[in-house]
Formats: structure tokens, C-alpha cells, sequence
């Protein structure tokens, strides 16, 4: 994938893993995103980690233009006290939001 390509993903798909991540787990102050990664089957990912803790890292997947919400988590996971929401994917939270703001 070209250089300018994984930069337009960034720009275009960090908000919404952000969104996903503060809607759906709690304590979460900051985002870092480091890279995107192809697979090997052309799926790229965004990576990065939480709150400034390399240690909770996640791995975003872009499927049909944009992420909903397949998410690998390390250290920050479903299990964690810190889980909030059910897990409600991005078209399902900007629903949510549009609700709420009428």
C-alpha cells in the first residue's frame, strides 16, 4: 500500500477507532497511533496503544472502506474491568449520537 494511501487511512479511520475505544471501555485518556499494517490477505490495520502504556496495544482492522469495529486488544480487553459497553460498533455509537443530540 502507497505511503500517501496509509496516510489518508490514518487521517480517515483514527477518529473512529477513537470513538470505538472511548465509547466502549473506560479510562481511556489518550490514543497513540503508530502504523498501518497490510496482511499478507491485503486487510490493513491501524496500531497503536492507550493511555500511554505500551503495554495496552491494539490492532484496528479495515474491512469495506472503514473500521466498525474489528479491534485485537493487548492488556485491554473485553474481560478488563474497564469494558464498558458491549462492544457497539461505530455506525451503531454515531446512531447512539445522533439520537441523543435530537
Amino acid at each position: 500500500m502507497k505511503e500517501i494511501k496509509k496516510n489518508e487511512m490514518m487521517s480517515t479511520e483514527s477518529p473512529r477507532i477513537e470513538k470505538y475505544l472511548k465509547y466502549n471501555y473506560e479510562g481511556i485518556e489518550t490514543i497513540t497511533f503508530e502504523k498501518v499494517i497490510v496482511s499478507p490477505m491485503g486487510i490493513p490495520s491501524i496500531n497503536g496503544y492507550v493511555n500511554d502504556d505500551k503495554e495496552k496495544t491494539f490492532s484496528a482492522d479495515i474491512y469495506d472502506q472503514h473500521f466498525e469495529g474489528d479491534i485485537i486488544t493487548s492488556n485491554l480487553t473485553e474481560t478488563d474491568e474497564n469494558f464498558k459497553n458491549g462492544a457497539k460498533n461505530v455506525s451503531d455509537i454515531e446512531k447512539d449520537e445522533e439520537l441523543q443530540s435530537k
